[in-house]
């Protein structure tokens, strides 16, 4: 593949993607102690992790907001504890299976138990995200 496309091409593909992540990285260090980066603190995931995460969903022009929640924002997480995220969309264009897969395709540990937030019936669980939710992306 290298041979067809160019070593010159991967290369800068390479650096672009290195460069945003460093961006990514680099906006989560910055925040304020009273923010995100606080409450994440928390989560059992650290800030290459989240980097990574919020580096998928900021891509992904159909995503409003990413709210993180479930053991993980409770911070009771295990080694062994996925990742919930409810995702708030801008408009329909949102292929929630094609994120679940965009994560869980990432190289963590852990897995990703994705799901749209208007489409949660469980009153109970939409009441747990509104409790202890942390907004890990919003536009």
């Amino acid at each position: 593949m290298r041979d067809l496309l160019g070593k010159g091409w991967i290369d800068m593909m390479l650096e672009r993607n290195l460069l945003s992540l460093s961006a990514t990285i680099q906006s989560i260090s910055s925040m304020d102690s009273g923010s995100i980066q606080e409450q994440l603190n928390h989560t059992g995931l650290d800030e290459r992790e989240t980097a990574l995460i919020v580096n998928i969903l900021r891509h992904n022009s159909a995503i409003r907001c990413a709210i993180l929640f479930g053991s993980r924002a409770k911070g009771i997480e295990k080694l062994s504890s996925d990742i919930d995220l409810a995702i708030e969309r801008i408009d329909d264009n949102l292929d929630i299976v094609r994120l679940a897969l965009e994560l869980n395709d990432l190289a963590l540990p852990y897995r990703f138990d994705v799901l749209r937030l208007e489409s949660i019936a469980l009153q109970a669980k939409k009441v747990h995200i509104e409790r202890v939710g942390i907004v890990l992306y919003q536009k």
